[in-house]
């Protein structure tokens, strides 16, 4: 157990550290109002702190193995922040889904060994054809950022990029 938060020591004492600080404010305050004000900065704090613990997990186990934590993720956003905040974690669980999908994607377009492995690890053709189709505006924005602007910028080699024949070559690889 002590292996897995070896790399993470500064960041959980970094977060231990600022929620005494909050703590130790809000017990201090001389006014009601100052209360309120600490409190509200744990309540933000530890929700920030849980949304970006929430998106380390989706990039690390997938979507196919996030669906029980986004509901209960959503549930816990919705009953205390409103709809507005499911709202707002769905579209983020998108963004950065498609993010990492379509990064993985274009790096199989680009011949890398090790996003073929990625794919073939977490995914069926079925569960690719899937998340192909839900990312597939993604997958030309990220392909606009990470391929055209640096050929146009500076002069790097440009892959006519064909979803399609990526799609085919998968689907070969993941049969």
């Amino acid at each position: 157990m002590r292996d897995i938060f070896r790399g993470y020591k500064s960041v959980i004492a970094s977060v231990v550290f600022i929620f005494l600080i909050l703590l130790a404010g809000y017990f201090t305050s001389p006014t009601f109002a100052e209360e309120q004000s600490f409190l509200e900065a744990i309540g933000t704090f530890i929700a920030l702190i849980f949304a970006f613990s929430v998106m380390v997990v989706l990039s690390a186990l997938g979507l196919g193995s996030f669906a029980i934590f986004v509901s209960i993720f959503l549930a816990m956003a919705i009953s205390l922040y409103g709809i507005e905040a499911g709202v707002i974690a769905i579209g983020m669980s998108y963004a950065v889904w498609g993010l990492v999908f379509a990064i993985e994607l274009l790096l199989v377009h680009n011949n890398n060994k090790t996003a073929i492995e990625w794919f073939k690890s977490r995914y069926t053709f079925k569960a690719f054809e899937i998340e192909y189709r839900a990312f597939y505006p993604i997958l030309w924005v990220f392909y606009f950022l990470l391929e055209v602007v640096p050929h146009y910028l500076f002069g790097d080699k440009l892959n006519p990029f064909y979803p399609q024949d990526v799609k085919n070559r998968l689907k070969e690889i993941l049969k």
